[in-house]
């Protein structure tokens, strides 16, 4: 038995490692919109009065056997594709949200994984999963406490142009 929570221990300890926490993820002027899961799936396709659709996983339903990526779907409905975020399942409501804004500052709590290895590498594989439409501005690493900083934005609010 002392062997088996032995080996627990070493794998949670040693698996909590590879990841990452969010800190924060602030985001300047953010909107939702709310789609049903019913209305994805006829959306994207997979026919009307489906009988079974389910959570497939935080990004991604199952439509009668077929998965829809939910950033796929707001890419596809969206008339503001510049200002998409990230595509998220609401299981609790049933409900698709496309996540929306200008600008976005993600920090995240790095415990050995390779987004802080290098802040440009790591910021540019955070911001597809974040900040899909947004442009990678900036990134820092604070060494000390190993934390990662991204800043993402739209291209026109940064214009000076207005």
């Amino acid at each position: 038995m002392l062997k088996i929570n032995n080996y627990l221990f070493l794998c949670l300890f040693f698996s909590s490692s590879l990841y990452s926490k969010v800190i924060s993820f602030d985001v300047t002027s953010p909107k939702y919109k709310k789609y049903s899961y019913e209305s994805t799936c006829t959306i994207m396709g997979q026919g009307k009065k489906l009988l079974l659709i389910e959570a497939h996983d935080l990004s991604s339903i199952d439509c009668m056997g077929e998965v829809v990526k939910v950033s796929e779907f707001c890419l596809q409905v969206l008339t503001d594709k510049d200002t998409f975020l990230r595509g998220l399942v609401d299981k609790e409501n049933r409900q698709v949200i496309c996540h929306l804004g200008e600008a976005a500052k993600l920090i995240v709590s790095c415990q050995g994984n390779t987004y802080c290895q290098d802040k440009n590498t790591g910021c540019k594989k955070l911001n597809s999963i974040f900040a899909a439409n947004l442009d990678y501005i900036h990134g820092s690493i604070q060494q000390d406490e190993k934390i990662l900083s991204c800043y993402f934005s739209n291209k026109d609010v940064l214009s000076l142009d207005r």
